[in-house]
């Protein structure tokens, strides 16, 4: 009896060291993470985001969705074609209990020269057609903005930016998961357009 028991023990043991040796690092997850986004994947991003995060999925996605307007369909247009050049290293991970903290140093291509530049040729070509008596519909407007950004991303030289950012984790159920979407990584996987969408509604008046 006492070797059955000693024998259940031991396989209870071997059992617990396989599962904790099995586990997924919160490095891995944020690295799966950042592979999808190389892709836009939005579906593979998402299982890497914890459950319990619905609004950090629905942001993303919301970000990142095509509309049927052609500003949005450019926008995500840009993001897929330059999602791959995004580059990234772990650096390290903090753990405490089922929290962490990734560390990671990104670069990615920033678009806000591009975007600065389309916003000033478009604002001052609507803002001259005005003051000569022609408006234009909001659908011209949006044609001209990614005609015009088109332009401007063909002659700006590609500019890119590198950044620390740091990922909050959080494990459920023996399984880690990225626990919220921040500015500063939704930027990264956007091209910067967050950031550069930010300064743009500080300093230019709307069209």
């Amino acid at each position: 009896m006492k070797k059955l028991i000693l024998a259940i023990t031991m396989i209870a043991i071997l059992f617990s060291f396989t599962a904790c040796a099995e586990e997924e690092k919160p490095e891995s997850v944020v690295d799966q993470y950042f592979q999808a986004a190389q892709q836009l994947d939005i579906e593979k991003m998402g299982t890497t985001i914890s459950p319990t995060n619905t609004a950090g999925l629905a942001e993303t996605e919301n970000f990142l969705k095509s509309e049927e307007d052609v500003y949005s369909n450019y926008f995500i247009e840009y993001i897929k074609g330059n999602a791959e050049k995004m580059t990234y290293t772990i650096k390290e991970t903090t753990e405490d209990g089922d929290q962490a903290v990734v560390s990671v140093d990104c670069k990615y291509i920033d678009v806000g020269p591009v975007l600065e530049a389309t916003i000033n040729e478009v604002f001052s070509k609507v803002f001259d057609m005005a003051m000569a008596g022609t408006e234009m519909t909001e659908e011209e407007t949006a044609q001209m903005f990614v005609d015009t950004m088109k332009t401007q991303a063909e002659s700006i030289d590609e500019t890119y930016t590198e950044k620390t950012i740091d990922i909050n984790m959080e494990r459920s159920d023996g399984q880690w998961y990225i626990a919220d979407i921040n500015d500063d990584l939704l930027d990264v996987i956007t091209c910067g357009f967050l950031a550069a969408s930010e300064t743009a509604d500080q300093t230019i008046p709307e069209l």
